[in-house]
């Protein structure tokens, strides 16, 4: 009995040290030299498709192997079920690699991967997030309340239709300006920059625009609010006086400050013990953050989540005026900044006599 036992361990012990083997042969495999960068917008529309190819602006890599031999190349849409083998490993490395993206209707994140493959090494691969949307009113973004006193109206260039609430003497639009006769695309990160597609977020977060640009933005027979139609606005709402019309205002950012609203379902705004959203202005103001002019054309976001800012007309020691809240006070911030290379959004105001 105990030579069968012997012979049952001897025989385990050979076992182990079999599949030991072949576990230790398959992690050492090498990985393919390189890197593969995906370049896809981070937000899109349904049926909205991307041509992307190899050494395109969507796709680059510099992927290779230690001798000679082929690539292959596939890719793989999380909407679907099977991946897309794009290029052979048998394949020539000049022969082009090329996919269409077509996106679903599901709203949504979805990732689309590209890997590169070649027989005894391990894949080289980049995941790309998309989150589909619709713009449409009450589709993708909801608790933004379409009121029967609002002024409906449409800007001429584009054909865009905006709402605006009534305040004191003045109209104030209630949504971002999204005329894309200037400034730019929300990005969510520097991989989106070039790329087409942003603009399907522009409808509902509007624009990102310098204050040289946002002076001219404005549809005909609106306008950049000055810094006094800002402190009047808030006496108005709230009834709290500022002390001039740079100073900050606290206690009324909640009143300015989108009470429900979500994108896909997801809060845009943080729940802070300190802040209590009642959106009494119905401005409705969504914290989009800002944009800066970092090199000549290119532009990196911050602050989304977290910020609301709108310029105004006004200026100060060679500086605009803007207004902005945040998600932690209940403060109505005053702010100075570049005239060119700080881009936030926009919101129109027009006489209501």
């Amino acid at each position: 009995m105990k030579r069968t036992g012997l012979t049952y361990i001897a025989l385990a012990l050979i076992a182990a040290s079999l599949f030991s083997c072949k576990k230790k042969e398959a992690e050492t495999l090498p990985t393919l030299n390189g890197q593969i960068n995906l370049f896809l917008p981070a937000f899109v529309t349904a049926g909205e498709t991307f041509d992307i190819e190899l050494g395109g602006p969507m796709l680059k890599s510099t992927v290779h192997r230690n001798e000679a031999g082929g690539i292959g190349y596939y890719f793989y849409n999380s909407q679907g079920t099977q991946r897309d083998t794009a290029r052979l490993e048998s394949q020539p490395l000049t022969d082009p690699v090329r996919y269409t993206l077509t996106c679903g209707d599901q709203l949504g994140a979805f990732t689309l991967t590209c890997s590169a493959f070649a027989q005894k090494y391990y894949n080289v691969s980049d995941v790309a997030t998309l989150n589909l949307i619709d713009p449409a009113p009450g589709k993708s973004l909801t608790g933004f309340e379409q009121r029967d006193a609002d002024l409906v109206f449409a800007d001429s260039r584009d054909g865009r239709e905006y709402r605006a609430a009534r305040i004191g003497g003045l109209y104030w639009m209630r949504q971002n300006l999204a005329w894309e006769g200037a400034g730019r695309a929300y990005l969510s990160s520097l991989r989106e920059f070039g790329n087409p597609g942003t603009s399907a977020i522009s409808t509902i977060m509007g624009r990102f625009y310098s204050w040289d640009e946002a002076v001219t933005a404005c549809p005909e027979g609106w306008e950049l609010p000055s810094p006094s139609d800002w402190t009047a606005m808030v006496a108005a709402v709230s009834g709290k006086a500022a002390a001039d019309d740079l100073a900050d205002i606290d206690g009324v950012a909640g009143a300015l400050m989108g009470k429900d609203l979500k994108l896909n379902g997801k809060a845009l705004w943080q729940y802070w013990r300190g802040v209590e959203r009642t959106d009494a202005s119905a401005l409705s103001l969504m914290p989009g953050g800002y944009a800066l002019n970092t090199v000549p054309g290119l532009y990196s976001f911050h602050g989304n989540g977290s910020y609301a800012m709108l310029w105004t007309s006004g200026e100060r020691d060679g500086h605009a005026v803007y207004r902005y809240v945040n998600e932690k006070f209940p403060i109505l911030y005053c702010g100075l900044a570049d005239k060119k290379s700080f881009c936030i959004p926009v919101r129109c105001v027009k006489s209501a006599e």
